[in-house]
């Protein structure tokens, strides 16, 4: 593979990774924020779905880094 289209593709991913990784601090402060058990269990919801892409996205940075 052409060593920029390496450079682009971890840097790609590795934004990806940091753009979940914010959702799921974001997601988190949401549920901390909740003051109805409903709303409580919704936004716990989203927080385990942002810790799910943010698994995903960790797991894609390190399949195209540890090529490298």
């Amino acid at each position: 593979m052409n060593l920029l289209i390496e450079a682009v593709s971890v840097d790609q991913a590795l934004e990806s990774w940091r753009f979940a990784a914010q959702q799921v601090g974001d997601a988190w402060q949401h549920y901390l924020a909740a003051d109805r058990p409903s709303v409580r269990r919704e936004a716990f919801a989203a927080y385990v779905a942002a810790l799910d892409l943010e698994a995903d996205a960790a797991d894609e940075l390190f399949a195209i880094a540890g090529t490298e």
